[in-house]
């Protein structure tokens, strides 16, 4: 998918969350207009255009960021964000922006954060010049990565853009499925879609977690009652959505118990790879 096209997801009021893939390089018309379930808006790092009315009527969102890729914003694309208190933007030089962008927008209350050495340009820019707090942040200065936990105690490193979006293929092997992806210690298992995952918009150091579950016992029962999560991020893991008295049980690859607990609980481990029983589930965790 290369572009979203005009009044595509207009009036969605039950959209909440919503992540644009990277292939996306332009946003149309009234796109996301009146869509007052989003909280908050991340652009990919390919969108060149936000074009007129593309997030007016978005009164429910309260940060935006902009990657350095866009060079124009539309005819009132964010008129009616009422309740936007932050903007940032890693273009370092101000996109044009059509009158009436950000009306309604409290300028006074709304930060724009702007690159490091760039907020002289955004004082002295039409529409920019409106927003009384900008504030500069350090851009690129300095090497970041997301670590990605693999093997047995190994983690994968790699370099990354701040301001960009990354996506991954995902897959498990032969009878196990993923159960959770976590990003810097959220859940974003909703997001993996196809079996590819895309981060959000790179502000620093990233940490990507993927734990897997084993397929077949317990599916029925699973439907049926709260399904159990476990994440694994910091060097710990954590079991949530069982009763308090569920066992949970740690064992390494070669069938040692590591640890035993009960019920919803964070166990720090060191580095490596975990079998994780939680009642009739079991997950593979990489850590």
């Amino acid at each position: 998918m290369k572009s979203i096209g005009d009044g595509a997801f207009s009036s969605c009021i039950g959209l909440t969350s919503l992540t644009i893939p990277n292939s996306v390089t332009s946003i149309g018309e009234s796109a996301f207009s009146s869509c007052i379930g989003l909280t908050s808006l991340t652009i990919p790092n390919r969108v060149t255009s936000i074009s007129g009315w593309a997030f007016s009527g978005c009164s429910g969102l309260t940060s935006v960021t902009i990657p350095n890729s866009v060079t124009s914003i539309g005819y009132e694309a964010f008129r009616n964000c009422s309740g936007l208190t932050s903007i940032k933007l890693f273009c370092n030089r101000p996109p044009s922006a059509g009158n009436y962008a950000f009306d309604d927008v409290d300028t006074k209350q709304c930060t724009l954060y702007v690159p490091k050495g760039t907020a002289m340009m955004y004082m002295a820019a039409s529409v920019w010049m409106d927003f009384v707090n900008i504030q500069e942040f350090e851009d690129g200065e300095d090497v970041h990565y997301i670590t990605i936990r693999m093997g047995d105690g190994g983690v994968l490193k790699q370099s990354v853009e701040v301001g960009s979006t990354y996506t991954y293929a995902v897959s498990a092997d032969e009878g196990w499925e993923v159960s959770t992806i976590t990003f810097d210690g959220k859940d974003m298992t909703s997001l993996l879609m196809d079996g590819q995952f895309s981060t959000p918009v790179i502000t620093g150091n990233s940490e990507l977690n993927v734990v897997f579950r084993q397929e077949g016992n317990g599916v029925k029962e699973r439907s049926e009652a709260p399904k159990v999560k476990v994440y694994a991020s910091n060097k710990a893991i954590t079991v949530a959505g069982v009763d308090d008295h569920a066992a949970v049980n740690v064992y390494s690859t070669n069938g040692i118990l590591v640890k035993s607990s009960s019920g919803n609980v964070t166990l720090p481990l060191e580095s490596g790879v975990y079998i994780v029983k939680v009642g009739k589930d079991t997950f593979k965790v990489c850590l």
